[in-house]
């Protein structure tokens, strides 16, 4: 099994009579054409014993940092690591619909038939994405391993200025390229901080090694379930490079152009995913994402494969003309994203302290703090401006050169139309509003609306700026419908004036909104405190499971949802004398407040360093 690719529209979605009429071809698809080493990277194998990997490395390192866990039970686990019954595991998952916890049941029972107990100290204080995303990101740090070797090769048979500009955009992607790390159910580390009886530090330490020992030099700062999104567009556009590049190579014959196009669509259907992520996660991206990023790895590969082994082509390569003024042009577009950056931090620090639920799947989540969630929002912004600020204006233009240019403007569109349409969201709930003049009118109708207008508009030039975007060139019209962006986003988070109400974050709303889900938000907590006292975490989480659904029957019914009672009756070790503190949200919200000081140390001073002289840009729009 270990080369078999995972191929996701072929045995969990789709019917068994569609998947009759059009049988896997492996002469012709190419997913099987591509090199084996490839396939490996995204088999099967792979995934499941990256996820067994990724529990093992979580478990040695709360053992190195105080846990009590034995020797013996990590034996058990790194003796059971290669044992995967994937049969038994499908038969949970189809009683779970749960995929991470059905391969965690089949490995604990594994390590338990070893060690007794062993199976009860995986997945502590995790979440499913502490497993999946971590294996995810090193996946394609390994695809871009073998990209880069076969392009150097492809380098060396020939002078081809696109090829060049690929290689040097899969370096750079290689290298900043992130581990997740151990950041909790909505990014909070609320989870591991009970672990370790609020230790900020060994909290940190845990994040850092299991980075480090990914192979990773350190985690993304900031997190919501996933890592943000826009890394999966940033990948898959330097892939895009290298297909541009590969165009200027490879015959222009039907079968290739189809596959270049291809490859370009899945960037885009990227750009579209991680712009419309709602909140700290949706699952969609995930059902999108695992299959347009595999399979283009897959596709570009197997391109670089004929371009090293095919007779090249003799042709004639278009000049490419580059802007007017374009240097000028980027710069402007940096300055005001980091204008933007600036300015959405200093929110991030006025509502450092206010609560809010999380959410993930559009449903409430472990809390976290509005400065939490402003800085979230930005770190898609400031890792789109690292990303423009690589931009060589020296280059001579290229396909591939155009196409790196193109996407960096892209990167700026996820990132505003991903904060658009969380405020829509969150507007929608009675949590926030964009900026509302005095004399606005928010409807001909309705006299009391006030419509997130700017927001609205933010979304609709996002999906415009994606979806128009021309493989291989680069137009006056991608800046402009940048620079608009970018002057909406500055027009949105404003301080209150004379004449205008500011960016507003209802903090009382917010509470109230978090504490009609306290009695299940705190059921984390609680798990945490019973797993402290050595419980069995995959015992005790499908006892509070089965009592829990029951409670959010009562709760979704409008009635008492008798959340801790039905934990007392079903027997789960409650500890009632800190019932008023599980129930208190202050006590839920994790490292949320010192993750927001410490990435204005990590990140927003030296962007306000390097760039002192633009953060007093404001915009002039008039919506």
């Amino acid at each position: 099994m270990s080369g078999k690719p995972v191929i996701p529209l072929r045995g969990r979605y789709s019917s068994k009579e569609m998947q009759d009429f059009f049988p896997a071809d492996p002469q012709h698809d190419y997913r099987f054409q591509c090199s084996a080493e490839m396939r490996s990277v995204f088999s099967e194998d792979a995934k499941y014993l990256g996820w067994r990997d990724m529990w093992i490395i979580l478990a040695q390192e709360q053992q190195r940092l105080g846990l009590s866990i034995t020797d013996e039970q990590l034996t058990a686990l790194r003796a059971t690591r290669d044992t995967i019954d994937h049969d038994l595991a499908r038969q949970y998952e189809r009683a779970t619909k749960h995929d991470v916890m059905a391969y965690l049941r089949e490995f604990k029972e594994k390590a338990d038939a070893i060690c007794p107990g062993a199976g009860g100290i995986l997945h502590a204080g995790a979440t499913s994405c502490e497993i999946t995303d971590n294996q995810e990101v090193k996946a394609m740090r390994n695809g871009l391993d073998i990209l880069i070797a076969k392009t150097q090769r492809l380098q060396s048979a020939g002078d081809y200025q696109g090829v060049n500009v690929a290689l040097t955009e899969l370096q750079y992607r290689r290298s900043a390229l992130k581990a997740r790390g151990a950041k909790g159910a909505t990014g909070t580390q609320d989870s591991f901080l009970t672990l370790f009886n609020g230790d900020h530090e060994k909290v940190k330490s845990l994040d850092t090694a299991v980075a480090q020992a990914l192979g990773f030099e350190e985690s993304y700062a900031l997190t919501g379930q996933t890592y943000p999104r826009i890394v999966d567009y940033q990948v898959l556009s330097s892939l895009g490079v290298l297909a541009a590049a590969l165009a200027d190579v490879l015959p222009h014959d039907d079968q290739t152009m189809g596959a270049l196009q291809d490859i370009w669509n899945k960037t885009t259907q990227a750009a579209q995913m991680a712009s419309q992520q709602w909140l700290e996660r949706s699952l969609d991206d995930s059902a999108e994402r695992r299959m347009i990023i595999s399979e283009a790895f897959y596709h570009i590969d197997h391109l670089l494969e004929r371009a090293l082994t095919e007779e090249k082509v003799e042709k004639e390569i278009p000049a490419q003309n580059k802007l007017p003024q374009l240097e000028e042009a980027l710069t402007l577009v940096r300055n005001k994203t980091a204008a933007t950056i600036s300015r959405m931090h200093d929110f991030a620090i006025k509502q450092r302290d206010t609560l809010c639920t999380g959410y993930t799947h559009g449903q409430f989540a472990q809390p976290a703090t509005y400065g939490k969630r402003i800085d979230l929002w930005n770190y898609q912004l400031v890792l789109a401006l690292q990303d423009l600020e690589t931009i060589d204006t020296k280059t001579a233009p290229s396909r591939a050169w155009n196409y790196l240019v193109n996407s960096r403007l892209t990167q700026v569109a996820i990132a505003a139309g991903k904060t658009a349409v969380d405020i829509r969201l969150l507007q929608h709930d009675g949590e926030v509003n964009e900026p509302f003049a005095n004399s606005q009118v928010g409807s001909s109708a309705m006299a009391y609306k006030k419509n997130p207008m700017k927001a609205e508009r933010i979304n609709g030039l996002a999906r415009h700026k994606i979806g128009s975007t021309i493989p291989g060139t680069l137009r006056d019209y991608d800046l402009l419908c940048t620079d608009a962006m970018l002057n909406l986003m500055l027009a949105i988070f404003v301080e209150d004036t004379q004449d205008q109400t500011g960016f507003t974050v209802h903090a009382l709303a917010a509470r109230r909104n978090l504490v009609r889900y306290m009695p299940f938000l705190a059921s984390e907590e609680i798990l945490m405190h019973a797993l402290a006292q050595g419980g069995d975490r995959q015992t005790l989480h499908e006892q509070m499971r089965v009592a829990l659904q029951t409670a959010r029957t009562n709760f979704d019914r409008g009635e008492d949802d008798r959340a801790l009672d039905l934990l007392l009756d079903a027997g789960f070790p409650i500890d009632t004398s800190r019932v008023a503190m599980y129930l208190d949200p202050e006590t839920h919200v994790g490292r949320a407040r010192e993750q927001v000081d410490e990435f204005e140390q990590k990140m927003i001073h030296p962007i306000r360093e390097r760039y002192k002289d633009a953060l007093q840009l404001t915009s002039d729009v008039r919506v």
